[in-house]
């Protein structure tokens, strides 16, 4: 595993599937954060703590 930012991203043997964890503390709260996506293809976000907005950015 290795972090990248705010992301915490855990290695598997396939490469279709991803698993990395969010940490949102003190600064980042209640802002706006910038979280690209590393792969193609479905995700799920799982919210264990408070609510979170999510918002995909245009294409334009």
């Amino acid at each position: 595993m290795h972090r990248d930012g705010l992301e915490l991203i855990y290695d598997t043997p396939a490469p279709e599937f991803a698993v990395s964890v969010l940490t949102l503390a003190d600064e980042h709260l209640g802002h706006e954060v910038d979280a690209p996506s590393r792969h193609d293809g479905p995700q799920i976000l799982l919210c264990t703590e408070g609510s979170t907005a999510v918002h995909g950015k245009s294409a334009l």
